[in-house]
């Protein structure tokens, strides 16, 4: 159910889950110290125990009381990319729940640049404990429609704020390894980071791309001369659920476009969300 502000920070403060806008992807959060809130989110996400969840700050002073002996060299990566789509792995404090990080000594950090967060996060008083707002092996959420149809039922209130900007997860670096590592390189690129920063990169985990749903008219061909990122479908699964798990499992192969027969499109709201998933411009209005 779509929410004020306010509201949904009530409810988090509450020990509520909801889900909120960042200009990457819509988050799924809960308050960091509500422990079941926290283990709702696990289960909300259908995600293992050993893959810790992320601290989503609105303001820098959060890192110092939630993180640690914080690496000189993170303040390169604040300074150029905060807020933005950057997450950054540093040291964790006590403060931050063990349950959160999955037992680990170390915590990944966000500040978005998304000013409805922000005043989410202000009014909460503390980071949310977040991950991507949607099902594992599912697209991330780039909506609230999106969010809503996903995770509507087992969620507390969701804030409208609108597409987000990238419609692709963040790039997540680990500054406590030597050299730093791209454990995701998703909306910065690993050169930018380096060209910005002036620090040698090793990527070690995987490429995101912006994923591209394009719909034919009835009786008009496909493409010729297709890469190997373009795939076309004959056929769509009939299940809304289903259609995003396949569509989730080419993004990892890279593949960057996706064509469908018009005649094969799902319901009119989900042609209209795969629409502002790849487009890189992107208005005011809400993808419903």
């Amino acid at each position: 159910m779509i929410k004020t502000i306010p509201e949904v920070a009530e409810i988090l403060k509450r020990g509520g889950v909801c889900a909120f806008p960042t200009e990457t992807v819509y988050g799924l959060g809960a308050h960091p110290f509500h422990p079941e809130a926290i283990q709702r989110i696990f289960a909300i996400k259908g995600r293992a125990g050993d893959q810790p969840l992320s601290l989503h700050i609105s303001q820098l002073g959060e890192l110092f009381k939630f993180g640690q002996d914080i690496p000189s060299m993170a303040n390169r990566f604040i300074n150029r990319f905060w807020p933005g789509p950057l997450a950054l792995i540093v040291p964790s404090s006590p403060l931050v729940p063990s349950q959160a990080r999955s037992n680990r000594q170390t915590a990944s950090f966000r500040y978005p640049n998304h000013f409805q967060f922000r005043e989410l996060g202000r009014l909460v008083g503390a980071p949310l404990i977040a991950t991507s707002a949607n099902r594992s092996g599912s697209l991330s959420a780039v909506c609230s429609l999106d969010a809503e149809a996903e995770l509507g039922e087992w969620i507390d209130g969701t804030v409208d704020g609108g597409p987000c900007d990238y419609a692709l997860d963040s790039t997540l670096v680990d500054l406590t390894t030597d050299p730093p590592t791209v454990l995701r390189e998703g909306a910065i690129g690993l050169e930018l980071l380096q060209e910005q920063t002036g620090f040698h990169l090793k990527l070690v985990g995987r490429k995101l791309v912006r994923l591209e749903v394009l719909f034919l008219p009835e009786g008009k061909s496909f493409p010729e001369n297709q890469s190997g990122d373009i795939v076309v479908l004959k056929s769509v699964p009939k299940k809304e659920s289903m259609f995003f798990s396949l569509l989730a499992d080419l993004q990892k192969q890279n593949v960057s476009k996706v064509y469908i027969p018009a005649e094969f499109s799902l319901q009119n709201k989900v042609v209209q969300r795969l629409w502002f998933r790849g487009q890189k411009k992107r208005g005011d209005g809400n993808c419903k």
